[in-house]
């Protein structure tokens, strides 16, 4: 990988790292058959859209824009899914920190989606692995927040606060 293309990714997993959402979604299944669809989704909100907009190019996915509730300005969100959110999280990941946890849960629910390609109903095992990771990717990331303030508490007590 060239220095340029290096710097690129450590750049963006560094926003990501801080500001992107990395989840396992769950639908109903269209099909009727009453069992839950989960899907691999990650996003990343920004006021400032020129950021995102290089993302697209480098990796896809699609920008919306989210309404505001005045006074505030609008806010947009990147937001790429199932092989295009893997293919980013596989390119980004030696820099990622934070999410680190999280990038390996998605990638490992990623590779249970390629197994039942084509399907209309999943096994049950695979349903079950499915639904297993996206708990630990909830957990995951209740953690990392758990983590994150209290590391906050301590460095804000006695003398920075004085």
């Amino acid at each position: 990988m060239d220095s340029e293309r290096s710097h690129k990714l450590a750049y963006i997993a560094g926003f990501f790292d801080g500001e992107g959402y990395i989840g396992i979604q769950k639908t109903k299944y269209k099909h009727g058959d009453g069992q839950y669809r989960y899907f691999l989704e990650i996003n990343l909100c920004q006021i400032d859209p020129r950021p995102l907009l290089r993302i697209i190019e480098e990796f896809g996915g699609r920008l919306y824009m989210v309404k505001p509730h005045p006074p505030s300005r609008p806010l947009y969100r990147w937001r790429a899914a199932a092989v295009k959110a893997a293919d980013f999280l596989v390119e980004i990941s030696p820099w990622l920190l934070n999410k680190r946890e999280q990038a390996e849960i998605a990638l490992s629910f990623q590779k249970t989606m390629l197994r039942s390609a084509g399907r209309k109903s999943v096994p049950t095992d695979v349903h079950e692995k499915r639904k297993e990771l996206a708990l630990a990717i909830k957990e995951e990331r209740r953690i990392v927040i758990a983590n994150s303030v209290d590391a906050f508490n301590n460095k804000n007590t006695g003398a920075y606060l004085q």
